[in-house]
């Protein structure tokens, strides 16, 4: 009785211990005037680790730009801000990075945390990149534990006919989110709905009552962030829009000006992407998507950044000439490869909104593309046909053509 009373009692405690065990995220940014004592330095970086608990299995990515020596040595040390402590984990020198133009590093680093959790936890240790130029560290920055929020349910609908009344969905956001709105008519077709309206538009106001944002035909608009989120409607008529969105209240509305007929508002909480995940998920970079891989570019982009990829589609890639793709994928073109990625990659992230006509934008190539914006806006003679893409550590312009570094 007491084998079967302790083996009940362990079949209750072992699921409880697994779960418990969780997956820790945290986030530094790295300065120069982060350091004990502070150091005069132009260059900056970001630090990302998530951590097993059960395990102490960690992985993390770090990264830097605007060095202008080579990393010698980079660690985690644990100490609180302004003080230094000793290192309990180490990450190596340039040899454990990928090195670009502009000063930039990249790496990835996986193993076993051996330092105290609880003292992480409590912003007790630290990012640490030594280089040449500054032996005792030029870039450090705390570790921030970024605890899972609490579920916030904003996938709501709102399902009605236009006829003299717009259709309303009210949303309220406790903090900055990054929101999905749709409005569907001729998508309700599919799933047998009568009399849907033919042609949806939508509008979001803030509580002044001010109009925000809008959308008429989601395919013209956001075609690939829509189609990463899983959730693109089903017909070019009705309406998407990905944006990030301030803490605050809105309405969403379905105006009566394209007609009546049934159809449904919508808006859902979305997570933000990497960039290799969202090229992904969307479906219409699969080239690019293969050439980071053969170039050994992922876990680079896979970093806390921040990038701005100019990202060219599939039918970009089909129109260099024919074969050239082919050869590039091949491992002793990969130079070449690595080079023309480079290219469509800065180490910041710019935003349409702070494009300038005739800008020059620095690459990872070493390289600069040229910003033209006389009649929409381009890249070198490539067009940007779908701005801001927003993720997680950058955000992705997408472009009908390739880029070619002039040499």
């Amino acid at each position: 009785m007491k084998y079967l009373t302790l083996k009940w009692a362990l079949g209750l405690l072992l699921p409880l211990a697994s779960a418990q065990a969780e997956i820790l995220t945290f986030t530094a940014v790295l300065s120069g005037a982060n350091e004990v004592p502070a150091v005069n330095t132009s260059a900056s970086g970001r630090a990302m680790l998530t951590l097993d608990t059960s395990t102490k299995a960690y992985t993390a990515y770090v990264s830097a730009v605007g060095l202008t020596s080579s990393i010698t040595m980079s660690h985690i040390h644990e100490a609180p801000a302004g003080s230094n402590g000793s290192v309990v984990v180490n990450f190596g020198g340039a040899s454990s990075y990928v090195a670009a133009a502009q000063g930039f590093y990249a790496g990835k680093f996986t193993g076993t945390y051996t330092g105290d959790i609880a003292k992480l936890l409590s912003e007790g240790a630290y990012v640490n990149v030594h280089t040449v130029n500054v032996g005792s560290g030029e870039l450090r920055g705390q570790l921030i534990h970024h605890p899972k929020s609490a579920g916030r349910l904003i996938n709501l609908s709102a399902l009605g006919r236009v006829d003299n009344a717009p259709i309303t969905l009210g949303l309220i956001l406790d903090r900055e989110t990054r929101v999905y709105v749709r409005s569907l008519g001729k998508s309700l077709g599919t799933f047998g709905v009568p009399s849907p309206l033919q042609d949806t538009t939508f509008h979001v106001y803030n509580s002044a009552g001010t109009i925000i944002a809008s959308n008429d035909n989601w395919a013209t608009a956001q075609p690939n962030a829509i189609a990463s989120t899983g959730l693109a409607p089903f017909d070019a008529t009705d309406s998407g829009l990905v944006r990030h969105m301030p803490a605050g209240s809105y309405t969403i509305t379905i105006p009566t000006s394209k007609g009546s007929g049934a159809a449904i508002a919508e808006a859902y909480s979305l997570d933000d992407d990497s960039i290799p995940a969202a090229l992904i998920k969307s479906g219409n970079f699969t080239t690019l998507v293969a050439a980071v891989q053969t170039a050994g570019l992922v876990d680079v982009l896979l970093g806390p950044g921040h990038f701005t990829l100019f990202a060219p589609t599939d039918a970009a890639f089909a129109k260099l000439p024919a074969g050239t793709v082919e050869s590039l994928l091949l491992p002793e073109n990969r130079a070449t490869l690595v080079a023309i990625l480079l290219y469509h990659l800065v180490p910041a992230k710019v935003l349409s909104t702070s494009l300038t006509d005739g800008q020059a934008a620095p690459t990872l190539q070493g390289g600069n593309l040229t910003i033209d914006l006389d009649g929409g806006v381009k890249v070198n003679t490539s067009n940007v046909t779908e701005a801001d893409w927003t993720t997680s550590n950058g955000v992705i312009h997408v472009i009908d053509t390739v880029l070619l570094p002039p040499s």
